[in-house]
């Protein structure tokens, strides 16, 4: 299965936060490159039947708001012998842009202070627009397994965005 990289996938609150940790790696000519943006749930339930912890729909990247980076296959094995301190420049332009580095893997670069389960029940974070929300519904409608998330909508109001705010209103209400 072909990896997703069109940044166009990615939620725009990711996106931008993306293009920049890759336009640091470059300017510092570290040899990571994006491997993988937005994950499909197939590819997803692919990696849990292998092992992941995560099944489909309970990762931020199936929500395009997490991508993984990997080691360019052209870096030559000189190069590589730097490894671990790439690994360690990448935290830290994904800290610079406002990221997290998952604490599933290394590679693995999320939106901070993401609740999946509040994904799942379609609390999307504001600001989707119609290139993430098309390639998620696409993915969400030719899911045929269930549970599955509902998709964005972004024109309705019943899309709850998640936020901090948003959270505590909903624990008032409880």
């Amino acid at each position: 299965m072909a990896f997703d990289t069109d940044l166009n996938h990615l939620h725009p609150v990711v996106r931008d936060k993306v293009k920049n940790v890759i336009a640091s790696l470059e300017r510092h000519n570290i040899p990571l490159k994006l491997l993988e943006g937005y994950r499909s749930p197939v590819r997803q339930e692919e990696l849990h039947n292998q092992g992941a912890t995560e099944p489909p729909w309970k990762s931020p990247l199936q929500y395009g708001l997490g991508c993984v980076f990997a080691i360019d296959e052209e870096a030559s094995q000189d190069q590589r012998a730097d490894a671990s301190e790439w690994w360690n420049q990448l935290s830290q332009f994904a800290e610079a842009a406002e990221l997290e580095v998952s604490n599933v893997e290394k590679s693995q670069l999320i939106s901070p202070r993401i609740d999946v389960k509040k994904l799942f029940k379609g609390h999307y974070p504001e600001g989707g627009d119609e290139s993430w929300a098309k390639n998620l519904e696409v993915h969400i409608t030719y899911w045929n397994k269930y549970p599955k998330p509902p998709v964005p909508n972004l024109s309705s109001s019943q899309d709850r965005p998640f936020s901090p705010q948003s959270e505590r209103d909903e624990k008032s209400t409880q």
